[in-house]
């Protein structure tokens, strides 16, 4: 495929996505229930050194990390470990439905339908959950290995005369792009779940043959919003360092931040992979 033709279908894909959301702003609605499920998780660890709360999550995390974690300040530094557990959870039941959702939504405005049903929606996705848990996982491990792995290769050999070089930041950089070549890869396996009703399987095999000659148009759209999850990624690893030039509570407003990104990113990438597939299948269809 062309450079010509690469540019032409992400710059027409944005146009239809951009259209379709403003056009449709019901779309938006499966966002804010997740944005709610990590609001209710991050307040709840917020809250967990406190009574009520400090009852039942008290005693776990005075196990697993050491009762300082309990008091202030120090309980900030664990509450992006705790909030990342509860985003993972979100992602694998409220987060990978409402994709799903979206995705069905999306579907209803591409057949012509002036207003598509969330409820509906919601049935769709609810019957389907059991593949659509299956790929979020998928892709949830895939991304973990993409950080994971070169973490575990920069501890272990860092210190040879090869990887001094390499600095920590540099093999997060590449991570973050292997992570995307993953998504890009399984990309329309969600949209093929809900759409085309196929099995996990069928799923996999579907955004395999896609992929081999959408890859590139794909990777890009990924990886545009995305980039916004990258600097927000940046921004966290810096965490211990501005609490110590700030105070700890910002911790809570950075961590805000990050939801109010990952609504933006997720939506678009969601919203414009639907809408690619959609017309891909069209063009098949003859």
């Amino acid at each position: 495929m062309g450079t010509l033709k690469v540019l032409e279908i992400v710059k027409s894909t944005w146009k239809l996505t951009f259209k379709t959301l403003c056009e449709h702003p019901r779309i938006l609605f499966p966002f804010f229930i997740t944005v709610l499920a990590e609001v209710f998780f991050l307040s709840t660890f917020y809250y967990a050194p406190r009574p009520p709360l400090a009852a039942v999550l008290g005693p776990p995390i005075k196990k697993f990390f050491g009762e300082v974690y309990l008091h202030y300040p120090v309980n900030f530094a664990l509450l992006p470990t705790l909030f990342y557990y509860g985003q993972i959870f979100v992602w694998l039941t409220v987060g990978v439905c409402m994709l799903g959702v979206t995705v069905s939504m999306i579907n209803q405005v591409h057949e012509g339908r002036p207003c598509p049903s969330i409820i509906g929606s919601l049935n769709r996705a609810l019957r389907r959950y059991p593949s659509l848990f299956l790929f979020a996982l998928l892709i949830f491990l895939l991304s973990l290995a993409s950080f994971r792995i070169p973490r575990y290769l920069i501890m272990k050999f860092y210190f040879l005369p090869r990887g001094k070089f390499f600095s920590l930041q540099a093999f997060f950089f590449i991570s973050f792009f292997v992570a995307i070549a993953f998504e890009s890869l399984l990309a329309y396996g969600i949209p093929s779940i809900i759409i085309e009703r196929r099995s996990f399987i069928g799923a996999l095999k579907r955004t395999f043959s896609l992929c081999r000659g959408m890859f590139v148009p794909t990777f890009i759209l990924i990886v545009s919003p995305r980039l916004l999850d990258l600097m927000m990624a940046f921004l966290k690893q810096k965490l211990p360092f501005i609490m110590v030039k700030t105070f700890p509570d910002i911790t809570l407003f950075i961590l805000g931040l990050g939801i109010a990104i990952t609504f933006i990113t997720d939506l678009l990438v969601i919203a414009c992979i639907t809408n690619l597939f959609l017309v891909k299948k069209d063009t098949e269809s003859g």
